[in-house]
């Protein structure tokens, strides 16, 4: 985010030199930057809470399957006895980050990128974002007479006041 905090920085330098911004009036502005983490790195207290459940029928299915085997196929034990030490390691990571939440009170946790968040997206779904906000001191933006060498509707003429 640092490249972009300082092209932002950039941008307002420009605007100062043209004298396009005044410093009297607070502007802020943000946008959604999609990040790094995958939305399966990204849990939520509900999402760990079925997670562990999950895990808990699993755990469950996996010492009946041992039972059984104990009494019939005792050289099947070991394949069931790996996947259940799997399903434990598991129940333990989402148990450590169930912990993190309630102790930082936050609502989720991302593993990849630990700042960013669940976010609506323009589709009706959610993706793993950021929400960059940035701002500006200004007391008006100036936008300089532009001759275009074709006619547009888009052309800002005079003084434009930011409020």
């Amino acid at each position: 985010m640092k490249p972009l905090k300082n092209l932002f920085k950039d941008f307002v330098r420009l605007c100062r030199s043209w004298e396009l911004v005044g410093e009297e009036l607070i502007a802020t502005d943000g946008t959604k930057v999609k990040a790094s983490n995958n939305k399966k790195n990204n849990f939520s207290k509900k999402k760990l809470d079925d997670r562990l459940k999950r895990l808990d029928e699993k755990i469950e299915e996996y010492m009946k399957s041992l039972e059984e085997e104990d009494l019939n196929e005792p050289e099947s034990t070991l394949k069931t006895l790996e996947g259940l030490d799997e399903v434990l390691k598991r129940k333990d990571l989402y148990e450590s980050y169930k912990a993190s939440l309630e102790k930082t009170g936050e609502n989720e946790i991302s593993t990849e990128d630990p700042d960013a968040r669940l976010m609506g997206n323009n589709r009706g779904g959610v993706e793993v974002a950021y929400n960059e906000r940035t701002g500006n001191k200004s007391n008006s933006f100036k936008a300089k007479t532009i001759q275009p060498q074709r006619p547009t509707s888009h052309v800002l003429y005079g003084k434009i006041q930011i409020q």
